[in-house]
């Protein structure tokens, strides 16, 4: 009985194939004989590691600055702020504002976040706000009905003309209220109302017109053909980020000089501003659509099984196969979950090509691993952790970098800045002739990325998707 247990166990562990570089597929021992050997006494040794940095960043979700499209997170200042982050080795947690800018602003002085990644212009006389260097600049307009041979003045004058208050756009229509030379109505709405939401107002003739960005009215008038671009009010107004230091800020500024001179800012700026017609309708009904992929339905029936949030399944399915239902592997695991055969087999299973087949036995070995880790550590989102890392790299390497963060005098329950470190490193030679290395070499970093990707875009779709 025993022997078969061992057996099943080694099974198991095969379903995903991340770490088999080693002598050893990571699936040598038993959770029993795991059980026992994690709880031996602790050798402290001289094992330090320097903490994972994060930024930690605001940023608003539309159609061009930051959104989820089929399960992938994109967007012109997400992306920006992706590629100075990892330039630093430096992780990024976001915040997703539509607020007012005055409770924007406070997020940075109270020490909530680090940088605002949107749409902000210099404003000297506040202090307490670091500005960028300018990343684009970017022309003002105002934005009407298309009306064919019509002046600005046809279409405004004596009506009402909406802009977000407090914003560039407020500043220079007031000034082109006094100079223009005709009278309008300006209604200031709240920086929490999305530039989306005012272009559609002009559409439906809430409004007479509104002020905003080139590059926003652009793409919006992309969607909307019955509005247009009809009057510029500032030209080349410069757009930058807010930090909270200046330390960040030119540090920020640095590296963003070296990356414009690439040509990198000029790519995304033509990727998330100047690209086709249909691209831009197409991304507007699906961003803000609660669904994430055709599978949706799917994840949340099996999810029920695991107790966890379908989106975190779905999160899972992504970062393994792009939702990408065909898609094999080098090592011959398939489909969304990335199955491979033996796994199936285990879980009874024979047509697991099929999609619903194939996220059934991912989330039953998630399940699985999940029970698994429930012996050793009561904290269920700590265990995500380690069930991720688990079904990435197999069980036994994880078991592996628990044993050594314990014989190092680490925590061998936490993941962050302990586990996660030592799986990093266990097949160094120095850490690979411990004793607490049972399963060989390990490809750590696969692994750790594949737990912080997977755990990114689940945060990403707690923000943008609703739960249902």
């Amino acid at each position: 009985m025993e022997f078969l247990r061992l057996i099943c166990a080694i099974l198991l562990c095969s379903i995903v194939t991340g770490c088999n570089n080693g002598s050893s597929n990571g699936s040598r021992h038993s959770a029993e004989e795991d059980e026992n050997s994690i709880t031996d006494t602790s050798l402290r040794r001289n094992v330090t590691f320097a903490p994972v940095s994060v930024i930690k960043g605001a940023i608003n979700h539309n159609t061009t600055d930051f959104y989820v499209l089929n399960g992938a997170t994109m967007g012109f200042h997400h992306d920006l702020l992706r590629h100075y982050a990892d330039s630093r080795g430096r992780e990024i947690e976001l915040e997703i504002i539509n607020e007012d800018y005055d409770t924007i602003r406070s997020l940075l002085q109270n020490g909530k976040c680090d940088v605002v990644a949107m749409n902000s212009s210099p404003d000297y006389g506040d202090t307490t706000i670091f500005h960028s260097d300018p990343i684009i600049h970017n022309d003002i307009v105002i934005v009407t009905p298309r009306v064919k041979d019509a002046t600005t003045k046809e279409l405004i004058a004596g009506r009402y003309v909406s802009v977000k208050k407090g914003s560039r756009a407020a500043e220079a229509l007031n000034r082109f209220r006094d100079t223009c030379g005709y009278p309008f109505f300006i209604v200031e709405l709240s920086s929490s109302v999305t530039s989306e939401e005012m272009f559609n107002d002009v559409m439906k003739g809430v409004f007479a017109g509104t002020a905003n960005y080139r590059h926003k009215a652009r793409t919006a008038c992309y969607r909307m053909p019955g509005i247009g671009i009809t009057e510029k009010i500032e030209e080349s107004a410069p757009i930058c980020w807010e930090f909270r230091s200046a330390e960040a800020r030119d540090d920020f500024n640095n590296w963003l000089k070296e990356f414009k001179a690439k040509g990198n800012v000029a790519y995304l700026y033509r990727r998330y501003y100047r690209n086709r017609e249909a691209d831009h309708i197409i991304r507007y009904g699906q961003i803000y659509s609660p669904r994430l992929s055709e599978y949706d339905e799917i994840f949340k029936r099996e999810s029920r099984v695991l107790d966890w949030d379908w989106r975190l399944i779905a999160a899972v399915a992504f970062t393994e196969s792009q939702f990408k239902d065909t898609i094999e592997s080098a090592h011959g695991a398939y489909g969304l979950m990335q199955i491979q055969e033996v796994a199936a087999t285990q879980f009874g299973v024979q047509d697991y090509f099929r999609a619903d087949s194939n996220i059934y036995v991912g989330v039953r070995y998630l399940n699985y691993l999940d029970n698994m880790f429930a012996k050793y550590i009561e904290n269920p989102e700590e265990r995500i952790r380690f069930t991720l890392a688990s079904y990435n790299a197999g069980y036994g390497h994880i078991f592996d970098a628990m044993r050594l963060a314990k014989e190092f005098g680490y925590s061998d329950t936490t993941w962050s800045g302990s586990v996660e470190n030592f799986l990093l490193i266990k097949s160094e030679p120095q850490f690979r002739e411990s004793a607490a290395v049972r399963n060989g070499s390990c490809d750590g970093k696969q692994s750790v990325d594949f737990v912080r990707r997977v755990l990114r875009s689940y945060r990403s779709y707690t923000q943008t998707k609703k739960m249902e």
